[in-house]
Protein backbone atom coordinates (compact mmCIF):
# COMPACT_ATOMS: atom_id res chain seq x y z
CA UNK A 1 0.00 0.00 0.00
CA UNK A 2 2.77 2.27 0.74
CA UNK A 3 4.17 1.79 -2.41
CA UNK A 4 1.38 2.35 -4.49
CA UNK A 5 0.64 5.65 -2.17
CA UNK A 6 4.49 6.98 -3.11
CA UNK A 7 3.89 6.16 -6.46
CA UNK A 8 0.51 8.09 -6.84
CA UNK A 9 2.23 11.30 -4.89
CA UNK A 10 5.20 10.66 -7.22
CA UNK A 11 4.10 10.49 -10.49
CA UNK A 12 6.42 10.79 -13.78
CA UNK A 13 5.12 14.55 -13.75
CA UNK A 14 6.30 15.07 -10.32
CA UNK A 15 9.29 13.44 -10.77
CA UNK A 16 10.25 15.74 -13.91
CA UNK A 17 9.68 18.69 -11.44
CA UNK A 18 11.94 17.23 -8.93
CA UNK A 19 14.62 16.66 -11.59
CA UNK A 20 14.14 20.22 -12.59
CA UNK A 21 14.36 21.81 -9.66
CA UNK A 22 17.27 19.74 -8.40
CA UNK A 23 19.37 20.65 -11.52
CA UNK A 24 18.63 24.43 -10.58
CA UNK A 25 19.93 23.79 -6.47
CA UNK A 26 22.85 22.52 -8.53
CA UNK A 27 23.77 25.57 -9.93
CA UNK A 28 22.68 27.78 -7.31
CA UNK A 29 24.51 26.85 -4.70
CA UNK A 30 27.93 27.36 -5.52
CA UNK A 31 27.02 30.60 -7.82
CA UNK A 32 25.55 31.44 -3.99
CA UNK A 33 28.99 30.38 -1.93
CA UNK A 34 31.14 32.52 -3.88
CA UNK A 35 28.96 35.52 -3.83
CA UNK A 36 29.19 34.66 0.08
CA UNK A 37 32.97 34.23 0.24
CA UNK A 38 33.22 37.83 -1.91
CA UNK A 39 30.46 40.09 0.44
CA UNK A 40 29.42 38.12 3.19
CA UNK A 41 25.87 37.93 2.12
CA UNK A 42 23.69 35.89 0.67
CA UNK A 43 21.42 36.74 -2.65
CA UNK A 44 19.53 33.60 -3.74
CA UNK A 45 16.92 35.54 -5.66
CA UNK A 46 19.73 36.72 -8.50
CA UNK A 47 21.66 33.04 -7.70
CA UNK A 48 17.79 31.28 -8.92
CA UNK A 49 17.69 33.33 -11.47
CA UNK A 50 20.84 32.70 -13.50
CA UNK A 51 20.17 29.10 -12.38
CA UNK A 52 17.31 28.99 -14.23
CA UNK A 53 18.35 30.25 -17.25
CA UNK A 54 21.11 28.23 -17.46
CA UNK A 55 18.73 25.05 -16.39
CA UNK A 56 16.83 26.13 -19.84
CA UNK A 57 17.38 24.03 -22.13
CA UNK A 58 16.66 20.74 -19.91
CA UNK A 59 12.90 21.68 -20.68
CA UNK A 60 13.43 21.50 -23.96
CA UNK A 61 16.04 18.22 -24.18
CA UNK A 62 14.07 14.73 -25.17
CA UNK A 63 13.89 12.41 -22.44
CA UNK A 64 16.96 10.25 -23.47
CA UNK A 65 19.32 13.39 -23.33
CA UNK A 66 18.17 15.13 -20.15
CA UNK A 67 20.96 13.25 -18.31
CA UNK A 68 23.50 15.78 -20.89
CA UNK A 69 22.25 18.80 -17.96
CA UNK A 70 25.23 17.09 -16.18
CA UNK A 71 27.68 18.97 -18.42
CA UNK A 72 26.79 22.67 -17.73
CA UNK A 73 26.11 21.78 -14.09
CA UNK A 74 29.89 20.12 -13.64
CA UNK A 75 31.17 23.08 -15.78
CA UNK A 76 29.64 25.56 -12.96
CA UNK A 77 30.87 23.81 -10.23
CA UNK A 78 34.46 23.68 -11.84
CA UNK A 79 34.37 27.43 -12.71
CA UNK A 80 32.89 28.53 -8.74
CA UNK A 81 35.50 26.50 -7.16
CA UNK A 82 38.52 27.53 -9.70
CA UNK A 83 37.15 31.01 -8.85
CA UNK A 84 36.83 30.22 -5.06
CA UNK A 85 40.25 29.26 -4.93
CA UNK A 86 41.83 31.82 -7.04
CA UNK A 87 40.07 34.32 -5.26
CA UNK A 88 41.71 33.22 -1.48
CA UNK A 89 45.12 33.59 -3.67
CA UNK A 90 44.69 36.98 -5.98
CA UNK A 91 41.46 38.66 -4.33
CA UNK A 92 40.05 38.52 -8.07
CA UNK A 93 38.36 36.25 -9.84
CA UNK A 94 39.69 34.38 -12.96
CA UNK A 95 39.42 36.76 -16.47
CA UNK A 96 36.76 34.30 -18.31
CA UNK A 97 39.13 34.13 -21.41
CA UNK A 98 41.98 32.66 -19.41
CA UNK A 99 40.02 29.66 -19.51
CA UNK A 100 41.08 28.91 -23.27
CA UNK A 101 44.07 29.79 -22.95
CA UNK A 102 44.84 25.71 -22.60
CA UNK A 103 48.67 26.02 -22.13
CA UNK A 104 47.75 27.49 -18.34
CA UNK A 105 46.73 23.90 -17.29
CA UNK A 106 50.01 22.25 -15.59
CA UNK A 107 51.04 21.23 -12.52
CA UNK A 108 51.98 24.17 -10.70
CA UNK A 109 48.26 25.65 -11.77
CA UNK A 110 47.03 21.94 -10.22
CA UNK A 111 49.11 22.80 -7.24
CA UNK A 112 48.36 26.65 -6.22
CA UNK A 113 44.38 25.61 -6.68
CA UNK A 114 44.82 22.57 -4.32
CA UNK A 115 46.78 24.57 -2.07
CA UNK A 116 43.82 26.87 -1.81
CA UNK A 117 40.99 24.63 -1.03
CA UNK A 118 39.39 24.15 1.98
CA UNK A 119 37.05 21.36 3.62
CA UNK A 120 33.90 23.97 3.56
CA UNK A 121 34.44 23.75 -0.47
CA UNK A 122 32.79 20.67 -0.59
CA UNK A 123 29.53 22.33 -0.36
CA UNK A 124 30.30 23.24 -3.68
CA UNK A 125 30.47 19.39 -4.93
CA UNK A 126 28.07 17.75 -3.12
CA UNK A 127 24.70 19.04 -5.38
CA UNK A 128 26.03 17.93 -8.16
CA UNK A 129 27.45 15.04 -6.60
CA UNK A 130 23.77 13.81 -5.48
CA UNK A 131 22.41 14.37 -9.05
CA UNK A 132 25.41 12.71 -10.63
CA UNK A 133 24.45 9.52 -8.90
CA UNK A 134 20.38 9.96 -9.31
CA UNK A 135 21.24 9.57 -13.06
CA UNK A 136 23.83 6.76 -12.70
CA UNK A 137 21.14 4.84 -10.06
CA UNK A 138 17.90 6.27 -12.68
CA UNK A 139 16.09 7.87 -9.67
CA UNK A 140 14.75 10.05 -12.39
CA UNK A 141 13.69 7.41 -15.02
CA UNK A 142 10.18 7.17 -14.25
CA UNK A 143 10.21 11.03 -15.50
CA UNK A 144 11.45 9.78 -19.04
CA UNK A 145 8.30 8.92 -19.62
CA UNK A 146 6.24 12.54 -19.67
CA UNK A 147 7.79 15.41 -22.23
CA UNK A 148 7.16 18.83 -21.64
CA UNK A 149 4.53 20.37 -24.20
CA UNK A 150 4.31 23.22 -25.82
CA UNK A 151 2.59 24.97 -23.17
CA UNK A 152 4.75 24.19 -20.19
CA UNK A 153 7.86 25.44 -22.40
CA UNK A 154 6.55 28.80 -22.99
CA UNK A 155 5.55 28.96 -19.36
CA UNK A 156 8.74 28.05 -18.07
CA UNK A 157 11.18 29.62 -20.53
CA UNK A 158 9.17 33.62 -19.82
CA UNK A 159 9.11 32.65 -15.90
CA UNK A 160 12.83 32.19 -16.54
CA UNK A 161 13.40 34.84 -18.75
CA UNK A 162 11.63 37.77 -16.36
CA UNK A 163 12.98 36.32 -12.98
CA UNK A 164 16.44 36.78 -14.91
CA UNK A 165 15.71 40.52 -15.87
CA UNK A 166 14.17 41.43 -12.90
CA UNK A 167 17.41 39.97 -11.00
CA UNK A 168 20.01 41.84 -12.88
CA UNK A 169 17.85 45.11 -12.61
CA UNK A 170 17.10 44.80 -8.83
CA UNK A 171 20.99 44.15 -8.45
CA UNK A 172 22.36 46.84 -10.35
CA UNK A 173 19.67 49.37 -8.42
CA UNK A 174 21.10 47.80 -5.25
CA UNK A 175 24.91 48.51 -6.31
CA UNK A 176 24.62 51.79 -7.22
CA UNK A 177 21.93 53.54 -5.18
CA UNK A 178 20.90 51.21 -2.20
CA UNK A 179 24.20 50.16 -0.44
CA UNK A 180 26.75 52.60 0.62
CA UNK A 181 30.51 51.99 0.97
CA UNK A 182 30.48 50.80 4.71
CA UNK A 183 28.21 47.64 3.70
CA UNK A 184 30.40 46.22 1.41
CA UNK A 185 33.59 44.15 1.35
CA UNK A 186 36.43 46.34 -0.22
CA UNK A 187 36.36 44.35 -3.09
CA UNK A 188 33.11 45.14 -4.13
CA UNK A 189 33.74 48.54 -2.99
CA UNK A 190 35.92 48.84 -5.93
CA UNK A 191 33.58 50.13 -7.90
CA UNK A 192 33.43 52.90 -6.12
CA UNK A 193 36.88 54.37 -5.55
CA UNK A 194 38.42 57.17 -7.46
CA UNK A 195 38.51 55.50 -10.81
CA UNK A 196 35.16 54.54 -11.34
CA UNK A 197 36.26 52.95 -15.05
CA UNK A 198 38.05 50.64 -13.21
CA UNK A 199 35.56 47.55 -11.65
CA UNK A 200 37.12 44.55 -10.59
CA UNK A 201 36.28 40.83 -11.95
CA UNK A 202 34.88 40.06 -8.78
CA UNK A 203 32.97 43.03 -8.33
CA UNK A 204 31.91 42.63 -11.45
CA UNK A 205 30.44 39.18 -10.44
CA UNK A 206 28.29 40.54 -7.68
CA UNK A 207 26.99 43.30 -10.01
CA UNK A 208 25.98 41.28 -13.20
CA UNK A 209 25.46 37.70 -11.75
CA UNK A 210 26.79 34.60 -13.19
CA UNK A 211 25.51 34.55 -16.66
CA UNK A 212 26.09 38.18 -17.54
CA UNK A 213 29.13 37.58 -15.96
CA UNK A 214 30.96 35.26 -17.89
CA UNK A 215 28.85 36.49 -21.27
CA UNK A 216 30.29 39.63 -21.34
CA UNK A 217 33.82 37.83 -19.64
CA UNK A 218 33.97 35.98 -23.12
CA UNK A 219 32.68 38.41 -25.56
CA UNK A 220 35.14 40.86 -24.72
CA UNK A 221 38.55 39.51 -26.57
CA UNK A 222 35.42 39.21 -29.18
CA UNK A 223 34.57 42.99 -29.21
CA UNK A 224 38.04 44.37 -28.74
CA UNK A 225 38.76 43.05 -32.09
CA UNK A 226 36.12 44.73 -33.91
CA UNK A 227 35.79 47.85 -31.33
CA UNK A 228 36.90 51.46 -32.62
CA UNK A 229 39.87 51.85 -32.12
CA UNK A 230 39.41 56.12 -32.41
CA UNK A 231 39.17 58.09 -29.45
CA UNK A 232 36.26 60.21 -29.05
CA UNK A 233 36.40 63.87 -28.38
CA UNK A 234 35.77 63.28 -24.60
CA UNK A 235 38.14 60.41 -24.09
CA UNK A 236 40.68 62.65 -25.98
CA UNK A 237 40.43 65.38 -23.70
CA UNK A 238 41.54 63.38 -20.89
CA UNK A 239 44.56 61.66 -22.51
CA UNK A 240 45.22 65.67 -23.27
CA UNK A 241 44.88 66.77 -19.98
CA UNK A 242 47.17 63.92 -18.82
CA UNK A 243 49.85 64.17 -21.07
CA UNK A 244 49.54 68.36 -20.08
CA UNK A 245 50.27 67.52 -16.54
CA UNK A 246 52.47 64.70 -16.70
CA UNK A 247 54.56 66.77 -18.56
CA UNK A 248 54.65 69.45 -15.99
CA UNK A 249 55.71 67.30 -13.60
CA UNK A 250 58.45 65.01 -15.68
CA UNK A 251 59.66 68.50 -16.64
CA UNK A 252 61.25 68.57 -12.91
CA UNK A 253 63.18 65.42 -13.28
CA UNK A 254 66.62 66.71 -11.99
CA UNK A 255 69.34 66.55 -15.47
CA UNK A 256 70.94 63.28 -14.83
CA UNK A 257 72.67 63.16 -18.66
CA UNK A 258 76.42 63.16 -17.23
CA UNK A 259 75.87 61.21 -13.87
CA UNK A 260 74.36 57.96 -15.83
CA UNK A 261 76.47 58.26 -19.20
CA UNK A 262 78.63 55.65 -18.01
CA UNK A 263 75.72 53.07 -18.01
CA UNK A 264 74.86 53.37 -21.27
CA UNK A 265 77.22 50.61 -22.16
CA UNK A 266 76.64 48.65 -18.69
CA UNK A 267 74.76 45.45 -19.04
CA UNK A 268 71.27 45.50 -17.48
CA UNK A 269 69.56 42.41 -15.25
CA UNK A 270 65.97 42.90 -14.31
CA UNK A 271 65.50 40.27 -11.61
CA UNK A 272 61.23 40.24 -11.46
CA UNK A 273 60.62 38.52 -8.13
CA UNK A 274 57.38 36.43 -7.49
CA UNK A 275 55.34 37.04 -4.79
CA UNK A 276 57.48 38.96 -2.85
CA UNK A 277 55.89 40.92 -0.33
CA UNK A 278 57.82 44.00 1.44
CA UNK A 279 58.26 43.11 4.76
CA UNK A 280 60.12 40.18 3.64
CA UNK A 281 63.23 42.30 3.78
CA UNK A 282 63.43 43.17 7.01
CA UNK A 283 61.74 40.07 8.64
CA UNK A 284 64.22 38.38 11.10
CA UNK A 285 63.75 35.88 14.32
CA UNK A 286 66.22 34.38 16.88
CA UNK A 287 69.01 36.62 15.08
CA UNK A 288 68.55 35.02 12.08
CA UNK A 289 67.85 37.49 8.93
CA UNK A 290 65.36 35.86 6.31
CA UNK A 291 67.09 37.91 3.63
CA UNK A 292 70.51 38.66 4.56
CA UNK A 293 71.32 39.03 0.58
CA UNK A 294 68.87 41.88 -0.25
CA UNK A 295 68.52 43.51 3.01
CA UNK A 296 71.72 44.52 2.97
CA UNK A 297 72.04 45.31 -0.92
CA UNK A 298 69.52 47.54 -0.68
CA UNK A 299 70.90 49.14 2.06
CA UNK A 300 74.28 49.89 0.26
CA UNK A 301 75.73 52.54 -1.81
CA UNK A 302 75.13 53.08 -5.36
CA UNK A 303 71.65 51.84 -5.10
CA UNK A 304 68.12 53.13 -5.70
CA UNK A 305 65.61 51.11 -3.66
CA UNK A 306 61.94 51.81 -2.27
CA UNK A 307 60.13 49.21 -0.09
CA UNK A 308 57.09 51.32 -0.67
CA UNK A 309 56.33 50.30 -3.91
CA UNK A 310 52.44 49.42 -4.24
CA UNK A 311 51.20 46.75 -6.38
CA UNK A 312 49.01 47.81 -9.56
CA UNK A 313 48.61 44.75 -11.34
CA UNK A 314 44.88 43.82 -12.12
CA UNK A 315 43.29 40.52 -13.13
CA UNK A 316 46.54 39.20 -15.27
CA UNK A 317 48.45 39.27 -11.36
CA UNK A 318 52.24 37.58 -12.57
CA UNK A 319 51.71 38.82 -16.24
CA UNK A 320 50.74 42.37 -15.12
CA UNK A 321 53.16 43.07 -12.94
CA UNK A 322 55.58 42.07 -15.88
CA UNK A 323 53.24 44.10 -18.23
CA UNK A 324 54.19 46.98 -16.28
CA UNK A 325 58.06 46.75 -16.04
CA UNK A 326 58.54 45.41 -19.16
CA UNK A 327 56.29 48.69 -20.77
CA UNK A 328 55.21 51.76 -18.30
CA UNK A 329 52.20 50.87 -18.80
CA UNK A 330 49.02 50.08 -16.50
CA UNK A 331 47.34 46.68 -17.45
CA UNK A 332 44.13 47.09 -18.94
CA UNK A 333 41.02 47.29 -16.96
CA UNK A 334 38.51 45.58 -19.81
CA UNK A 335 40.29 42.40 -19.78
CA UNK A 336 43.75 40.36 -18.93
CA UNK A 337 46.37 42.34 -20.92
CA UNK A 338 48.33 39.27 -22.14
CA UNK A 339 44.87 38.02 -23.66
CA UNK A 340 43.98 41.23 -25.31
CA UNK A 341 46.63 43.53 -26.38
CA UNK A 342 49.86 41.90 -27.00
CA UNK A 343 49.05 42.64 -31.11
CA UNK A 344 50.17 46.46 -30.11
CA UNK A 345 52.73 48.03 -30.59
CA UNK A 346 54.16 48.46 -26.99
CA UNK A 347 56.66 50.45 -26.09
CA UNK A 348 59.55 48.68 -23.91
CA UNK A 349 62.90 48.10 -22.21
CA UNK A 350 64.33 45.86 -24.83
CA UNK A 351 63.30 47.58 -27.58
CA UNK A 352 65.03 50.90 -26.15
CA UNK A 353 68.18 49.45 -25.22
CA UNK A 354 68.19 47.71 -28.83
CA UNK A 355 70.54 46.88 -31.03
CA UNK A 356 71.84 44.88 -27.61
CA UNK A 357 70.84 41.62 -27.54
CA UNK A 358 68.50 40.38 -25.23
CA UNK A 359 66.66 37.47 -23.46
CA UNK A 360 64.00 36.12 -21.12
CA UNK A 361 64.74 33.06 -18.68
CA UNK A 362 61.25 31.94 -16.85
CA UNK A 363 60.93 28.68 -14.76
CA UNK A 364 57.72 27.72 -16.72
CA UNK A 365 56.30 26.34 -20.23
CA UNK A 366 56.41 28.97 -22.76
CA UNK A 367 52.88 28.52 -23.64
CA UNK A 368 52.00 29.62 -19.73
CA UNK A 369 49.83 32.99 -19.63
CA UNK A 370 50.98 33.42 -23.64
CA UNK A 371 54.47 33.91 -22.10
CA UNK A 372 55.60 32.57 -26.25
CA UNK A 373 53.57 35.66 -27.35
CA UNK A 374 54.66 38.34 -24.75
CA UNK A 375 58.32 37.67 -25.13
CA UNK A 376 57.71 38.65 -29.11
CA UNK A 377 55.21 41.85 -28.42
CA UNK A 378 57.93 43.00 -26.07
CA UNK A 379 60.69 42.77 -28.14
CA UNK A 380 63.32 39.99 -26.70
CA UNK A 381 65.24 38.24 -29.11
CA UNK A 382 64.86 34.83 -27.07
CA UNK A 383 62.88 33.23 -24.81
CA UNK A 384 64.43 30.37 -22.10
CA UNK A 385 61.89 28.61 -20.59
CA UNK A 386 61.61 25.70 -17.98
CA UNK A 387 62.06 23.06 -21.42
CA UNK A 388 65.38 24.85 -21.06
CA UNK A 389 66.92 24.32 -17.85
CA UNK A 390 65.09 21.42 -15.94
CA UNK A 391 68.95 19.69 -16.58
CA UNK A 392 69.43 21.53 -13.39
CA UNK A 393 66.38 20.11 -11.50
CA UNK A 394 68.37 17.34 -10.05
CA UNK A 395 68.26 18.29 -6.07
CA UNK A 396 68.03 21.72 -6.19
CA UNK A 397 64.62 24.27 -6.90
CA UNK A 398 63.58 25.92 -10.02
CA UNK A 399 65.30 29.29 -8.90
CA UNK A 400 68.79 28.43 -8.80
CA UNK A 401 67.92 26.38 -12.26
CA UNK A 402 66.52 29.74 -13.79
CA UNK A 403 69.85 31.59 -12.22
CA UNK A 404 72.40 28.51 -13.52
CA UNK A 405 70.23 29.16 -17.01
CA UNK A 406 70.97 32.56 -16.57
CA UNK A 407 74.57 32.24 -16.32
CA UNK A 408 75.34 29.98 -19.33
CA UNK A 409 73.67 32.44 -21.14
CA UNK A 410 75.34 35.34 -20.11
CA UNK A 411 78.76 33.20 -20.81
CA UNK A 412 77.94 33.17 -24.49
CA UNK A 413 76.19 36.25 -25.19
CA UNK A 414 77.76 39.46 -26.50
CA UNK A 415 78.01 42.53 -24.43
CA UNK A 416 76.10 44.48 -23.69
CA UNK A 417 73.37 42.78 -23.27
CA UNK A 418 69.68 43.00 -21.72
CA UNK A 419 68.37 39.96 -19.52
CA UNK A 420 64.89 39.73 -17.61
CA UNK A 421 65.08 36.54 -15.39
CA UNK A 422 61.79 35.40 -13.53
CA UNK A 423 61.50 33.83 -10.42
CA UNK A 424 59.29 31.03 -9.52
CA UNK A 425 59.21 28.94 -6.01
CA UNK A 426 58.00 31.70 -4.05
CA UNK A 427 54.58 30.94 -6.08
CA UNK A 428 51.79 29.94 -4.13
CA UNK A 429 51.59 26.89 -2.45
CA UNK A 430 55.18 28.03 -1.75
CA UNK A 431 56.47 24.74 -1.31
CA UNK A 432 59.20 22.65 -3.96
CA UNK A 433 60.89 19.14 -3.08
CA UNK A 434 64.09 20.38 -3.30
CA UNK A 435 64.00 23.37 -1.01
CA UNK A 436 63.99 22.58 2.71
CA UNK A 437 62.47 24.47 5.74
CA UNK A 438 65.66 25.63 8.04
CA UNK A 439 65.13 24.59 11.72
CA UNK A 440 65.12 28.44 12.46
CA UNK A 441 61.86 29.05 10.42
CA UNK A 442 60.28 25.86 11.85
CA UNK A 443 60.85 27.25 15.29
CA UNK A 444 58.89 30.24 14.65
CA UNK A 445 55.68 30.35 16.84
CA UNK A 446 52.71 31.62 16.35
CA UNK A 447 52.80 31.20 12.43
CA UNK A 448 50.97 29.18 10.07
CA UNK A 449 52.28 26.85 8.38
CA UNK A 450 51.28 28.89 4.91
CA UNK A 451 53.67 31.48 6.43
CA UNK A 452 56.40 29.29 7.44
CA UNK A 453 56.76 28.08 3.81
CA UNK A 454 56.25 31.37 2.21
CA UNK A 455 59.31 32.27 4.62
CA UNK A 456 61.46 28.97 3.86
CA UNK A 457 60.62 29.99 -0.04
CA UNK A 458 61.65 33.50 -0.02
CA UNK A 459 64.94 32.59 2.02
CA UNK A 460 66.00 30.00 -0.73
CA UNK A 461 65.54 33.01 -3.18
CA UNK A 462 67.95 35.32 -1.09
CA UNK A 463 70.42 32.40 -1.35
CA UNK A 464 70.19 32.04 -4.99
CA UNK A 465 69.99 35.42 -5.44
CA UNK A 466 73.54 35.55 -3.44
CA UNK A 467 74.98 32.81 -5.54
CA UNK A 468 74.06 34.40 -8.66
CA UNK A 469 75.72 37.65 -7.81
CA UNK A 470 78.43 35.84 -6.77
CA UNK A 471 79.27 34.01 -10.07
CA UNK A 472 78.76 37.89 -12.00
CA UNK A 473 81.74 38.71 -10.03
CA UNK A 474 83.89 35.85 -10.40
CA UNK A 475 83.68 36.48 -14.08
CA UNK A 476 83.84 40.36 -13.74
CA UNK A 477 80.59 41.23 -14.98
CA UNK A 478 79.46 42.66 -11.84
CA UNK A 479 80.88 45.76 -11.64
CA UNK A 480 79.83 46.97 -15.34
CA UNK A 481 75.96 45.35 -14.79
CA UNK A 482 73.15 47.15 -13.84
CA UNK A 483 70.96 45.36 -11.80
CA UNK A 484 67.16 45.85 -10.83
CA UNK A 485 65.32 43.64 -8.65
CA UNK A 486 61.48 43.81 -8.43
CA UNK A 487 58.85 41.99 -6.95
CA UNK A 488 55.97 41.26 -9.68
CA UNK A 489 52.86 41.38 -6.75
CA UNK A 490 52.30 40.63 -3.06
CA UNK A 491 51.41 37.09 -1.31
CA UNK A 492 48.67 36.74 0.54
CA UNK A 493 49.73 34.59 3.49
CA UNK A 494 48.04 36.12 5.95
CA UNK A 495 45.75 32.63 5.91
CA UNK A 496 43.10 34.47 5.09
CA UNK A 497 43.04 35.51 1.61
CA UNK A 498 42.52 39.55 2.63
CA UNK A 499 44.24 41.84 3.73
CA UNK A 500 47.81 41.13 1.39
CA UNK A 501 46.48 44.06 -1.18
CA UNK A 502 47.84 46.45 1.31
CA UNK A 503 51.25 44.87 1.35
CA UNK A 504 54.23 46.98 -0.32
CA UNK A 505 56.79 45.21 -2.84
CA UNK A 506 60.31 45.64 -3.30
CA UNK A 507 62.58 47.98 -5.64
CA UNK A 508 65.99 47.99 -6.20
CA UNK A 509 68.85 49.08 -8.69
CA UNK A 510 72.25 47.95 -7.88
CA UNK A 511 75.38 49.56 -9.27
CA UNK A 512 73.16 52.44 -10.45
CA UNK A 513 75.99 55.18 -9.74
CA UNK A 514 73.55 56.69 -7.50
CA UNK A 515 72.42 56.18 -3.62
CA UNK A 516 68.65 57.05 -3.07
CA UNK A 517 66.74 54.89 0.15
CA UNK A 518 62.47 56.41 -0.83
CA UNK A 519 60.56 56.42 2.00
CA UNK A 520 57.85 57.49 -0.72
CA UNK A 521 55.26 55.70 -1.72
CA UNK A 522 55.62 54.78 -5.51
CA UNK A 523 53.86 52.40 -7.61
CA UNK A 524 55.09 49.98 -10.05
CA UNK A 525 54.64 52.08 -13.16
CA UNK A 526 57.32 54.44 -11.89
CA UNK A 527 59.84 51.84 -12.14
CA UNK A 528 60.04 51.61 -15.67
CA UNK A 529 61.06 55.87 -16.10
CA UNK A 530 63.53 55.01 -13.44
CA UNK A 531 65.07 52.05 -15.21
CA UNK A 532 65.64 54.37 -18.26
CA UNK A 533 67.19 57.00 -16.41
CA UNK A 534 69.41 54.82 -14.47
CA UNK A 535 70.28 53.21 -18.26
CA UNK A 536 71.33 56.87 -19.66
CA UNK A 537 67.99 56.45 -21.90
CA UNK A 538 65.91 59.23 -20.41
CA UNK A 539 64.79 62.30 -22.07
CA UNK A 540 62.32 63.86 -19.80
CA UNK A 541 61.29 66.68 -22.14
CA UNK A 542 60.28 63.82 -24.74
CA UNK A 543 58.92 61.03 -22.13
CA UNK A 544 55.41 60.22 -21.72
CA UNK A 545 54.74 57.16 -20.11
CA UNK A 546 52.81 56.73 -17.23
CA UNK A 547 54.79 56.99 -14.44
CA UNK A 548 57.39 59.55 -13.01
CA UNK A 549 61.22 58.66 -12.34
CA UNK A 550 62.06 58.14 -8.46
CA UNK A 551 64.23 60.70 -8.70
CA UNK A 552 61.84 62.94 -9.57
CA UNK A 553 60.99 64.84 -6.47
CA UNK A 554 57.80 65.36 -7.70
CA UNK A 555 56.87 61.69 -7.09
CA UNK A 556 55.42 61.93 -3.58
CA UNK A 557 52.17 59.36 -4.25
CA UNK A 558 51.33 56.64 -6.12
CA UNK A 559 47.51 55.22 -6.34
CA UNK A 560 47.41 51.30 -6.04
CA UNK A 561 45.98 48.72 -7.14
CA UNK A 562 41.87 49.57 -6.19
CA UNK A 563 43.09 53.50 -7.69
CA UNK A 564 43.42 54.69 -4.06
CA UNK A 565 45.87 57.48 -4.10
CA UNK A 566 48.54 57.13 -1.17
CA UNK A 567 50.79 59.93 -0.11
CA UNK A 568 50.14 62.37 2.11
CA UNK A 569 52.49 65.13 0.73
CA UNK A 570 51.09 65.32 -2.79
CA UNK A 571 50.83 68.15 -4.63
CA UNK A 572 47.75 69.01 -6.65
CA UNK A 573 48.66 68.40 -10.04
CA UNK A 574 50.03 64.93 -8.59
CA UNK A 575 46.81 63.93 -7.56
CA UNK A 576 45.15 64.90 -10.81
CA UNK A 577 47.55 63.38 -12.66
CA UNK A 578 47.58 59.86 -10.61
CA UNK A 579 43.72 59.48 -11.26
CA UNK A 580 43.92 60.36 -14.64
CA UNK A 581 46.69 58.05 -15.52
CA UNK A 582 44.97 54.52 -15.50
CA UNK A 583 42.37 55.82 -17.32
CA UNK A 584 44.85 57.14 -20.05
CA UNK A 585 46.67 54.21 -19.96
CA UNK A 586 43.74 52.07 -20.76
CA UNK A 587 42.71 54.19 -23.71
CA UNK A 588 45.89 54.14 -25.33
CA UNK A 589 46.10 50.34 -24.76
CA UNK A 590 42.90 50.72 -26.96
CA UNK A 591 43.44 52.91 -29.36
CA UNK A 592 47.35 51.36 -29.71
CA UNK A 593 48.94 54.29 -29.36
CA UNK A 594 52.50 55.00 -28.06
CA UNK A 595 52.60 58.23 -26.51
CA UNK A 596 56.46 58.07 -25.97
CA UNK A 597 59.32 59.52 -28.00
CA UNK A 598 62.44 61.08 -27.24
CA UNK A 599 63.80 58.08 -25.86
CA UNK A 600 67.50 57.81 -26.77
Amino acid sequence: MKTDKLKMLFTPKAILLIEYLCLVCAICIPNGCVYFFITGDWRWFSDIASAMIIALPFVFLPPKWRVTSLIPIWGFVVFNITNLWYLRFANSMIPVPNYFLFGNFDTDLFRSGISMARPVDVVLVIPALLLTAAYLFKVFERGNSVRFNIKSKVVVSVVSIMVFVVSEVVTEAQYNDAWSIEDLTPIVAERYDTSKFRISNSAEYCIDGCVTYILRGAARPIIKRFKDKTLSEDELKIVEEYIDIHQRLVSQTPDSTERFSVNRDKNLIFIVVESLNAWSVAFEYGGHKLMPVLSELISGDGVISSVNVASQVHSGVSSDGQFIYNTGLYPASDATTISCYLDNDLPTLAKVLRPRPSFEVICEGESLWNHDESNRAYGYDRLVSETDNRTYREGIGRDEAMFKTAGEIIDTIAKPFYGMLITMSMHIPFTEDNVKMPQWISDIPNQTEVMKHYLTATNYFDQCLGRFLDSLKEKGLYDNTVIAIASDHTAPVDGSGYGAEYTDIVFAVLNSGMTLHSETPVGQVDVFPTLLQVMGRYNPQEYCGMGLSMLNPALKGSIDKYSRVRGDAISEQLDSMLRLSEQTSNLLLRADKCMMTGLR
